[in-house]
C-alpha cells in the first residue's frame, strides 16, 4: 500500500464527506436565505473542518489503543485496517498527526473568526474541544454514552451556523442550526450504527454508549428515531417557512432509510456504519441542492 493509501486509511477518507456534506448544506441555506455567500471562505471553512475531522478519527483510534479498547481481536481490527494494531504507522507519529490535524484545523478557524466575529470563535472552540473530547482525557464522551450527542452539535448546528457566519461575515441566523438538525440527527445515527454493531464488546471492556445502556432493540429503536425524525423535522420546518419546498427532494431517500431500518431489526449488519454513512451522504447531497435551489 502506497503512503497515499495508508493516510486515508488512517484519517479514515470514508467518513469525511459526511463534513463536506455539512458545511456545504450550511452554505446552499447560505445562498437560499440572502442569495450570495463568499466562496474562498467556503473552501477554507471545507479545509479546516476536514482538517478537525481528520483529527477526530486519528485521535480516536490513539486513545481507543492506549485505553486498551482497540486490540487483536477487537470489531474494530475485523471491519478496517486499524493505524497502529495494523502496523500502518506508530502510536507516537498517530498522535503527532492527529494533533498536527488538530492544529491546522485551528489555524484556518482562527483566520476565520476574523470573518465571522467573536460568535464564530465560541463556535470554533466548542467544535475544537469537542474534536478533543471525544475520546481524549479526562472527558471521554465516547465512553460515557455522550457520543452521539457530541457528534449531533458538531455536525449538526455548531457547523452550520458557524460556516453560515463565516460565509456572510459575521450576520446571525438561527435558523441555519434548526435547518442543520436533520443532517446532525443522521450523522448521529451513523455512530449509533457502529456502536450497536459492537455492543458486545464494548460491553466487556467497559464502554458506556446508547447501545450498552439500553441494549440492542431499544437501542435499533432509537436508531430509527434518528432516521425518521430527520424527515418529519425537515417537513415541519418547511410547513414553518424555513426551507424551500425544493429541498423535499431530499425525501426521494426515504425508502433507503425503511430499508435499512429493516435491516437492522433482523440483524446488525457488519457494515451498519458505512450503509447508514451512505444515506447521509445521499440525503445531504438532495437537500443542500434542493435548498440551493430555493434560492434562484
Amino acid at each position: 500500500m502506497g503512503s497515499t493509501g495508508k493516510l486515508m486509511m488512517i484519517v479514515r477518507a470514508w467518513s469525511l464527506p459526511m463534513t463536506v456534506i455539512s458545511v456545504s448544506f450550511a452554505a446552499a441555506y447560505t445562498f437560499y436565505s440572502l442569495g450570495w455567500l463568499d466562496p474562498v471562505a467556503y473552501v477554507l471553512v471545507v479545509i479546516g473542518t476536514v482538517l478537525l475531522h481528520s483529527s477526530v478519527n486519528v485521535l480516536n483510534d490513539y486513545y481507543d489503543t492506549v485505553f486498551g479498547v482497540d486490540r487483536d481481536g477487537a470489531p474494530t481490527t475485523k471491519y478496517r485496517l486499524h493505524p497502529i494494531i495494523h502496523g500502518l504507522t506508530s502510536g507516537n507519529k498517530l498522535l503527532a498527526g492527529g494533533l498536527a490535524s488538530l492544529a491546522g484545523g485551528l489555524a484556518i478557524a482562527a483566520y476565520l473568526v476574523i470573518l465571522g466575529g467573536p460568535i464564530v470563535l465560541a463556535l470554533g472552540a466548542t467544535g475544537a474541544f469537542l474534536a478533543y473530547a471525544y475520546t481524549g482525557p479526562p472527558f471521554k464522551l465516547k465512553y460515557r454514552a455522550l457520543g452521539e450527542i457530541a457528534v449531533f452539535l458538531a455536525w449538526g448546528p455548531l457547523m452550520a451556523l458557524g460556516t453560515y457566519m463565516v460565509l456572510v461575515h459575521g450576520l446571525l441566523d438561527v435558523g441555519v442550526a434548526y435547518a442543520s438538525v436533520p443532517i446532525g440527527l443522521l450523522i448521529a445515527a451513523v455512530l449509533l450504527a457502529n456502536n450497536l454493531r459492537d455492543v458486545d464488546f464494548d460491553r466487556s471492556v467497559g464502554v458506556k454508549t446508547l447501545a450498552t445502556l439500553f441494549g440492542v432493540r431499544k437501542g435499533i429503536d432509537i436508531y430509527a428515531g434518528l432516521l425518521f425524525g430527520a424527515y418529519i423535522i425537515q417537513v415541519a420546518m418547511i410547513f414553518a417557512g424555513l426551507l424551500p419546498v425544493a429541498s423535499l427532494i431530499a425525501l426521494v431517500t426515504l425508502p433507503k432509510a425503511v430499508q435499512l431500518v429493516r435491516i437492522f431489526s433482523k440483524g446488525v449488519p457488519e457494515a451498519s456504519d458505512p450503509m447508514t454513512a451512505q444515506l447521509v451522504l445521499l440525503y445531504g447531497v438532495l437537500y443542500a441542492i434542493g435548498t440551493a435551489i430555493g434560492g434562484l
